[in-house]
C-alpha cells in the first residue's frame, strides 16, 4: 500500500512475502533510513551508522562495527556485565512486589536503566547508576524527539510550525544536554589515562632511583 504523507512517500508492508521482498530482492534501495529532523539533528547529520545514508562510508563502518564491536568474542567477553545488569533489574521487581503488592513497577523504565547501564558499562566501563549526569532524563527526552511529529518532515515550507510550537528549541536544548554528557565521558577517559600515565611515570622513576642506589 502507497502512502503520500505530504512530500513523503510511505509504502506499507504488510505481509511476510513482501516483507521477505523488501529485505532481500530490494535491500539496497530500502536499507537506508528517511532523513528526518529529529534524527538528523541528534545523529549530527547522520553521521553515525544507524542514520547514515546508505554510501561506501557506511558499508567501512558496519564492516569495522561487526569485526570489532559485535563479533562473538567481544559480546562473550561482556557476559558478566549484562548477567549483573539482569540480576539487578529482576531484584528491583522483587523488592518493589515484595513492599507492596499493588505497586506498578514501571517496566519501561527498567528496560530503559537496564539498556543505559549496560551501553556505559560496556563503552566506558563505567555504572551511570545513581551518577551526576541525568543519562536517563535526556536519552527518554531524546527517545520523545524522535517519535515526535517534526511539520518539517512532511511540509518543509512550514518548518516555521515548528518553531513556533517549540519543537525546535527542544530538540536544540536535547542536543546541547547530549553534548554535554558525551563531553563529560570523554573528559572522565583522558583523566583516567592521564592518571594511568602518571602512575607508570612514579613506578618508573623508582624503580632507576632504585637501581642507581644499588650500583
Amino acid at each position: 500500500m502507497h502512502l503520500k504523507l505530504g512530500q513523503v512517500s510511505a509504502i506499507v508492508v504488510s505481509s511476510a512475502t513482501l516483507a521477505s521482498e523488501v529485505l532481500k530482492t530490494f535491500d539496497i534501495a530500502c536499507c537506508s533510513r528517511p532523513h528526518k529532523v529529529a534524527t538528523s539533528k541528534l545523529s549530527y547529520g547522520g553521521s553515525n551508522i544507524a542514520f547514515m545514508p546508505d554510501s561506501e562510508r557506511w558499508r567501512q563502518l558496519r564492516k569495522l562495527y561487526t569485526v570489532e564491536f559485535f563479533s562473538t568474542r567481544k559480546i562473550n567477553s561482556f557476559t558478566s556485565v549484562r548477567e549483573d545488569e539482569i540480576a539487578r533489574m529482576a531484584r528491583h521487581m522483587h523488592i518493589s512486589s515484595w513492599i507492596s503488592s499493588s505497586l506498578a513497577v514501571n517496566v519501561s523504565e527498567l528496560v530503559l536503566c537496564f539498556s543505559c547501564n549496560t551501553t556505559c558499562r560496556t563503552a566506558f566501563g563505567r555504572d551511570i547508576a545513581g551518577d551526576d549526569l541525568n543519562v536517563y532524563d535526556v536519552l527518554r527526552e531524546a527517545q520523545e524527539l524522535v517519535a515526535s511529529f517534526f511539520m518539517a518532515d512532511y511540509f518543509p515550507l512550514l518548518r516555521w510550525v515548528d518553531v513556533a510550537t517549540g519543537m525546535k528549541s527542544r530538540l536544540q536544548k536535547s542536543l546541547l544536554e547530549l553534548d554535554g554528557i558525551y563531553q563529560k565521558f570523554i573528559d572522565r577517559h583522558l583523566d583516567t589515562k592521564k592518571e594511568n600515565l602518571k602512575a607508570v611515570l612514579v613506578v618508573t622513576i623508582t624503580f632507576r632511583l632504585d637501581v642507581e642506589k644499588i650500583v
